[in-house]
């Protein structure tokens, strides 16, 4: 019996340091930041109303730094900041909607970044008028599910300026879309 026990010994210590290796890459991980969609118009049964034609109206992203450290993240008027964000609808039927910034040329630009200290936020101002975003042309004016989606890639520069990469997702909220 205790010839069995020692040889099943390293057999087991094995399959433990391999689950608590891969466990605590993944699901144990402890999140960076958690984000929200935060609208200016709410509205009893059809959510947070978000308006595509008002050029003045606008709804806001809230990046909340619950890491347990500061960190760094770009700012979204430069170049590093500009694409990171990005929203996806989910339509009755199952379809899916990506949002994203239009691409644009940059004349001057600098890598700049933003300190968000520890329990606090950063918040993204977005207008869905103009000649920013593109999909919003493609949501219907009924309820639908939004997800706020906050992505850096790690660049050479985000090693340098120690700016925070990887992705984050938001719960979906409810949203109707006013043109």
């Amino acid at each position: 019996m205790l010839e069995w026990i020692t040889m099943k010994i390293p057999s087991v210590c094995v399959i433990v340091v391999i689950l608590a290796t891969c466990l605590s890459s993944s699901v144990l991980a402890a999140p960076d930041w958690r984000v929200e969609l935060i609208p200016s118009r709410n509205s009893e049964g059809k959510g947070a109303v978000l308006y595509a034609a008002k050029p003045m109206d606008k709804f806001y992203i809230v990046l909340h730094n619950i890491s347990g450290k500061d960190q760094r993240v770009w700012r979204d008027w430069c170049p590093w900041g500009y694409e990171n964000l990005s929203l996806l609808a989910e339509i009755e039927g199952g379809k899916k909607v990506s949002l994203t910034v239009k691409p644009k040329e940059w004349d001057k630009a600098y890598p700049d970044s933003a300190l968000v200290r520890v329990g606090k936020s950063y918040v993204f101002e977005v207008h869905l008028a103009g000649n920013i975003w593109q999909g919003a042309e493609k949501l219907p004016e009924t309820a639908f599910k939004l997800t706020v989606i906050y992505e850096v890639k790690a660049t050479e520069g985000s090693k340098q300026k120690r700016v925070w990469t990887g992705k984050v997702i938001s719960d979906p909220a409810t949203v109707t879309l006013r043109q």
